[in-house]
């Protein structure tokens, strides 16, 4: 089930690289609120993975925080048409994978219209870690 907010979890005491991507031409608004309450927001609009702006932020996470999950960060997505005025949410789904125990990426992807290709905004957490 697709929700219109998407909570992650990041390791504490980890540089996280998160990187913003478009595959639309609505425009796209990511927004990522860390639980310090700093806020990130990227913008953009095209296909074929189009950077957002920012297209790429760099975040120290912290060493503790307030879940034992890890630091909360809560994406959510909203677009709007050329003709449209308002920001209005986008669904979202995600999912993460971790390759050689080393590289480790979480995925929140968007779905803006009808056509169910799940690409339209979509913000990508990746850091290196050991096991």
């Amino acid at each position: 089930m697709s929700e219109t907010s998407q909570t992650v979890y990041l390791p504490f005491s980890t540089k996280v690289i998160i990187y913003g991507y478009t595959n639309a031409l609505f425009s796209q608004r990511i927004t990522c609120k860390f639980e310090d309450g700093s806020t990130l927001v990227m913008k953009g609009s095209g296909e074929m993975n189009s950077p957002t702006v920012p297209a790429k932020t760099i975040k120290q996470i912290p060493a503790s925080g307030s879940n034992p999950n890890g630091y909360a960060v809560t994406v959510t997505v909203d677009h709007k048409s050329k003709s449209k005025s308002n920001w209005v949410p986008s669904k979202l789904n995600g999912g993460g994978c971790s390759v050689a125990l080393l590289y480790h990426v979480i995925i929140v992807c968007s779905e803006d219209w009808d056509d169910l290709d799940w690409n339209d905004g979509v913000v990508q957490f990746c850091w290196w870690k050991k096991p």
